[in-house]
């Protein structure tokens, strides 16, 4: 139940915890082309994968106060992981990490926002499981927490149809937050 208490914890201040990594990151940055591309590379296919998870989950990924969703969402990146928004946030960490040209330091924002996500997602599991009883523990049982091949639903199980409107309502927000973090690092290697 700690873990889950954690998790709770961490679930409330999610959207604060880059800040101080995105801090360092700005700081530590420096000019070198080759790990300016993989970086983009890696944030455009974390921002990537955010997007299509969130053109079926919507404007439930933004709830603030505690989990929970509407229904289970089972279609589209939510087949293979129950959490692809945490998978594409940790790999649009992992590419500004790597703007530090610091092995140890992409190896600890790695570790540590799989780490924090750890506990969120069983904070998140814990509040479902109340919520939605047997339909979430067969919905465990054929996903898997980050990584898994998939069970193909059938169309009768398919539980949504991606939706651009629901993705842009949702999404706009980490939009400018990426643009205020891109926009910074611009600023600071065009004043090198």
């Amino acid at each position: 139940m700690i873990n889950v208490e954690l998790g709770r914890i961490l679930f409330r201040i999610r959207s604060f915890t880059p800040i101080p990594f995105y801090i360092v990151i700005i700081l530590l940055s420096t000019l070198n082309q080759i790990t300016l591309v993989a970086a983009l590379i890696l944030t455009a296919l974390g921002e990537s994968l955010r997007v299509w998870a969130l053109g079926y989950i919507g404007e439930d990924s933004r709830v603030t106060k505690s989990a929970g969703a509407q229904v289970i969402v089972i279609s589209g990146p939510y087949m293979w992981t129950r959490n692809p928004l945490y998978i594409g946030n940790i790999l649009i960490y992992l590419g500004f990490s790597l703007l530090s040209n610091e092995f140890w330091v992409i190896v600890l924002v790695g570790t540590s926002f799989f780490c924090i996500y750890c506990f969120i997602v069983q904070y998140e599991e814990f509040i479902l499981e109340k919520r939605f009883g047997y339909s979430y523990a067969v919905y465990q049982k054929n996903s898997s927490r980050f990584f898994s091949i998939p069970n193909r639903p059938t169309r009768a199980q398919a539980s949504a149809h991606w939706n651009f409107k629901r993705m842009i309502q949702s999404e706009h927000q980490t939009w400018v937050h990426l643009s205020l973090a891109w926009g910074l690092i611009f600023i600071k290697f065009y004043l090198e």
